[in-house]
């Protein structure tokens, strides 16, 4: 109530003193509020300490949001050092209650190999669990253990399946790797007008990828209208980001004068650039320059 200005002056102040009251009564709900408020520094000073001092209390009262929030701490190293072993543990008793967010770092810690070893196959699991409650994220990871046959027999048919679901969410790495997939007709019927589609999509959301493959379809004339300049545009966007690919399409467009003006020495500063990164065409394209 008073937490979220219901009917009431919004006090975080007196939120703490209510929750406080109640969680010293035991009151499991009341502890991971509490861990809540001092973990943002709502209506008291921040503390991680005495966010998981009271995450604790609410977790082993079996609240699988607390036990969550202690896995988080221990995954990321919040108020402590990181303990992938502790974060198991606790994302693991969360997500047997069915928290999505737990499943899907287990998946991490399995896929990741945080524990000093992958376990694709627990990871597939435990993203599924997570991808059927509509979590966005182990949606897109269970698309890419498809796509890359981890975990599970490969399929583009399913990895078109998961993306797609992702990208309904407006997931960019989602939306960019179903546009792959309907670029090379992987999993679903080829049509270069779809994979614009997605690659627009996720490139208005910054995905570098995506602005990379979007300046190849506007440079090819796939999908969309061809136009050098857009391609240039796109391929500028993403090599300044660092994309090799970019970098090396962008060296091209100036070796060649397409979309801008023919220059030498601007291909040569992004085949150098692309180069540094070890990309084999951009070293060639240097020595023929």
């Amino acid at each position: 109530m008073y937490k979220d200005g219901d009917w009431v002056r919004q006090s975080y102040s007196k939120s703490l003193a209510w929750y406080k009251n109640a969680a010293e009564q035991g009151h499991s709900d009341a502890q991971y509020a509490l861990g809540l408020m001092f973990e943002n520094g709502k209506g008291t000073w921040r503390s991680y300490k005495e966010a998981a001092r009271w995450y604790r209390m609410a977790a082993e009262k079996e609240n699988m949001e607390a036990q969550y929030k202690l896995g988080v701490f221990s995954y990321t190293g919040k108020g402590g050092p990181k303990d992938y072993d502790d974060a198991e543990m606790w994302f693991e008793l969360s997500a047997y209650q069915g928290h999505a967010g737990a499943c899907n770092y287990l998946g991490d810690i399995y896929s990741l190999g945080e524990l000093g070893y992958t376990l694709y196959k627990k990871a597939f699991w435990w993203y599924k669990k997570a991808a059927e409650q509509g979590h966005v994220e182990s949606q897109y990871k269970l698309g890419l253990l498809y796509d890359e046959g981890k975990g599970v027999s490969q399929s583009y048919v399913e990895a078109a399946k998961w993306y797609g679901l992702a990208a309904e969410q407006g997931c960019a790495k989602a939306q960019f790797k179903l546009g792959e997939l309907y670029s090379f007709g992987e999993g679903v019927v080829q049509s270069h007008s779809e994979a614009f589609k997605f690659y627009k999509l996720a490139s208005s959301q910054g995905n570098v990828d995506a602005q990379n493959s979007l300046g190849v379809a506007y440079y090819m004339g796939e999908g969309v209208q061809q136009s050098y300049w857009e391609a240039v545009k796109y391929f500028r966007l993403a090599a300044e980001k660092g994309n090799v690919y970019a970098q090396y399409n962008l060296g091209l467009a100036y070796h060649y004068g397409k979309g801008v003006e023919q220059s030498d020495y601007y291909a040569r500063i992004w085949y150098t650039k692309a180069a540094g990164q070890g990309f084999e065409e951009a070293k060639k394209a240097l020595k023929e320059l």
